[in-house]
Protein backbone atom coordinates (compact mmCIF):
# COMPACT_ATOMS: atom_id res chain seq x y z
CA UNK A 1 0.00 0.00 0.00
CA UNK A 2 1.48 3.36 -1.04
CA UNK A 3 0.44 5.87 1.62
CA UNK A 4 1.65 9.68 0.62
CA UNK A 5 2.00 12.44 3.60
CA UNK A 6 3.97 15.81 4.17
CA UNK A 7 6.42 15.60 7.23
CA UNK A 8 9.37 17.26 8.76
CA UNK A 9 12.57 14.65 8.52
CA UNK A 10 12.98 14.86 12.06
CA UNK A 11 9.01 13.92 12.63
CA UNK A 12 8.12 11.42 10.77
CA UNK A 13 4.76 9.58 11.76
CA UNK A 14 5.40 6.28 11.56
CA UNK A 15 5.74 3.86 13.52
CA UNK A 16 9.02 2.51 14.51
CA UNK A 17 11.17 -0.04 12.65
CA UNK A 18 8.47 -0.37 10.06
CA UNK A 19 10.65 0.18 6.71
CA UNK A 20 13.04 -2.23 5.01
CA UNK A 21 14.36 1.02 3.61
CA UNK A 22 14.16 4.85 3.71
CA UNK A 23 15.10 6.26 -0.15
CA UNK A 24 16.12 10.13 -0.48
CA UNK A 25 15.96 10.82 -3.90
CA UNK A 26 17.46 14.44 -5.02
CA UNK A 27 17.13 15.44 -1.53
CA UNK A 28 18.69 14.20 1.67
CA UNK A 29 21.24 17.62 1.40
CA UNK A 30 18.14 20.04 2.56
CA UNK A 31 17.70 17.86 5.98
CA UNK A 32 21.41 16.51 6.24
CA UNK A 33 21.25 16.66 10.15
CA UNK A 34 21.56 14.42 13.15
CA UNK A 35 18.12 14.93 14.05
CA UNK A 36 16.99 13.80 10.34
CA UNK A 37 19.51 10.57 10.84
CA UNK A 38 17.25 9.75 14.18
CA UNK A 39 13.98 9.84 13.35
CA UNK A 40 15.21 7.64 9.64
CA UNK A 41 17.10 4.82 12.11
CA UNK A 42 13.65 5.09 14.44
CA UNK A 43 11.08 4.01 11.49
CA UNK A 44 13.87 1.53 9.79
CA UNK A 45 13.60 -2.49 11.00
CA UNK A 46 16.78 -4.24 11.46
CA UNK A 47 19.16 -5.00 9.08
CA UNK A 48 17.27 -1.91 6.90
CA UNK A 49 18.64 0.43 4.75
CA UNK A 50 18.97 4.15 4.15
CA UNK A 51 19.53 4.69 0.59
CA UNK A 52 20.91 8.56 -1.18
CA UNK A 53 20.31 8.81 -4.71
CA UNK A 54 21.27 12.15 -7.01
CA UNK A 55 20.90 12.73 -10.50
CA UNK A 56 23.79 15.49 -11.71
CA UNK A 57 24.74 16.76 -14.82
CA UNK A 58 27.79 15.16 -16.01
CA UNK A 59 30.39 18.20 -15.30
CA UNK A 60 33.49 15.81 -17.20
CA UNK A 61 31.35 16.99 -20.68
CA UNK A 62 32.67 20.68 -21.69
CA UNK A 63 29.20 21.79 -22.01
CA UNK A 64 27.96 20.79 -19.10
CA UNK A 65 30.98 21.82 -17.24
CA UNK A 66 30.39 25.12 -18.92
CA UNK A 67 26.56 25.81 -18.07
CA UNK A 68 27.73 24.32 -14.20
CA UNK A 69 30.30 26.96 -13.97
CA UNK A 70 27.40 29.67 -14.98
CA UNK A 71 25.06 28.92 -12.55
CA UNK A 72 27.72 28.15 -9.71
CA UNK A 73 27.52 32.05 -9.29
CA UNK A 74 23.95 32.21 -8.21
CA UNK A 75 23.71 29.50 -5.73
CA UNK A 76 25.14 31.70 -2.48
CA UNK A 77 25.07 29.05 0.31
CA UNK A 78 21.99 27.11 -1.23
CA UNK A 79 22.72 23.42 -0.03
CA UNK A 80 23.91 21.25 -2.79
CA UNK A 81 25.25 17.46 -3.24
CA UNK A 82 28.50 18.46 -5.17
CA UNK A 83 29.11 20.02 -2.00
CA UNK A 84 29.49 17.20 -0.34
CA UNK A 85 28.64 18.74 3.17
CA UNK A 86 25.44 16.38 3.25
CA UNK A 87 28.14 13.68 4.06
CA UNK A 88 29.04 15.43 7.20
CA UNK A 89 26.14 14.12 9.42
CA UNK A 90 27.92 10.65 8.81
CA UNK A 91 30.80 11.64 10.53
CA UNK A 92 31.03 10.96 14.75
CA UNK A 93 27.56 8.95 14.41
CA UNK A 94 26.67 5.42 15.74
CA UNK A 95 23.19 5.10 13.84
CA UNK A 96 24.29 3.85 10.08
CA UNK A 97 27.47 2.57 7.91
CA UNK A 98 27.70 3.60 4.64
CA UNK A 99 28.09 -0.21 2.98
CA UNK A 100 27.68 0.90 -0.69
CA UNK A 101 28.61 4.08 -3.56
CA UNK A 102 27.55 3.79 -7.08
CA UNK A 103 27.81 6.21 -9.98
CA UNK A 104 25.70 5.22 -13.29
CA UNK A 105 26.19 7.12 -16.57
CA UNK A 106 22.43 8.05 -18.50
CA UNK A 107 21.39 10.51 -21.29
CA UNK A 108 18.22 12.45 -21.05
CA UNK A 109 17.42 13.18 -24.79
CA UNK A 110 14.70 16.31 -25.80
CA UNK A 111 14.80 19.58 -26.97
CA UNK A 112 17.57 22.23 -26.02
CA UNK A 113 14.46 24.11 -24.11
CA UNK A 114 13.68 21.17 -22.42
CA UNK A 115 16.24 19.21 -20.97
CA UNK A 116 18.87 22.14 -20.97
CA UNK A 117 17.01 24.96 -19.93
CA UNK A 118 13.67 24.09 -18.35
CA UNK A 119 15.62 21.75 -16.26
CA UNK A 120 18.19 24.75 -15.42
CA UNK A 121 15.46 27.02 -14.26
CA UNK A 122 14.09 24.31 -11.70
CA UNK A 123 16.65 24.69 -10.10
CA UNK A 124 16.24 25.84 -6.44
CA UNK A 125 18.16 29.31 -6.41
CA UNK A 126 17.06 29.64 -10.20
CA UNK A 127 13.56 29.06 -9.67
CA UNK A 128 13.17 31.44 -6.82
CA UNK A 129 14.46 34.63 -8.89
CA UNK A 130 12.64 37.01 -10.07
CA UNK A 131 10.28 35.53 -13.90
CA UNK A 132 12.48 38.30 -15.82
CA UNK A 133 15.97 37.05 -14.22
CA UNK A 134 14.95 33.37 -15.21
CA UNK A 135 14.20 34.53 -19.08
CA UNK A 136 17.92 36.67 -19.12
CA UNK A 137 19.14 32.90 -18.19
CA UNK A 138 17.46 30.85 -20.30
CA UNK A 139 18.66 33.05 -23.00
CA UNK A 140 21.84 32.58 -21.80
CA UNK A 141 21.39 28.92 -21.19
CA UNK A 142 20.89 28.22 -24.64
CA UNK A 143 23.39 30.32 -26.10
CA UNK A 144 25.97 28.64 -24.31
CA UNK A 145 24.38 25.50 -25.53
CA UNK A 146 24.72 27.11 -29.03
CA UNK A 147 28.51 27.90 -28.75
CA UNK A 148 29.56 23.93 -28.32
CA UNK A 149 27.16 22.09 -30.15
CA UNK A 150 25.67 24.86 -32.38
CA UNK A 151 22.01 23.26 -31.11
CA UNK A 152 18.97 25.78 -30.74
CA UNK A 153 16.26 25.79 -28.53
CA UNK A 154 13.66 23.46 -30.21
CA UNK A 155 16.61 21.27 -31.83
CA UNK A 156 17.13 17.63 -30.14
CA UNK A 157 20.10 16.88 -27.54
CA UNK A 158 21.49 14.33 -25.57
CA UNK A 159 22.37 15.85 -22.15
CA UNK A 160 24.14 13.40 -20.09
CA UNK A 161 23.80 12.65 -16.91
CA UNK A 162 25.50 10.80 -13.29
CA UNK A 163 23.18 9.42 -10.93
CA UNK A 164 25.10 8.78 -7.79
CA UNK A 165 23.98 5.91 -4.74
CA UNK A 166 24.52 5.72 -1.47
CA UNK A 167 23.74 3.21 0.71
CA UNK A 168 23.82 3.07 4.54
CA UNK A 169 23.37 0.09 6.70
CA UNK A 170 21.58 0.78 10.11
CA UNK A 171 24.29 0.13 12.67
CA UNK A 172 21.94 -0.59 15.77
CA UNK A 173 20.53 -4.04 13.38
CA UNK A 174 24.18 -5.17 13.44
Amino acid sequence: TVQNFQAFSHEIPMNNASFDAVCCAQSFHWFANIESLQEISRILKPNAYLVLVWNQRDISVDLINALAQYISQFEGNTPRFHHYTWKTVFENQQLFKQKEEASFKQIHRGTVEDVVSKRLLSTSFIAAMPQEQQQLLKLQFEKIVYEFTGLLSHDTIDFPYVTHVFAFHNILAE
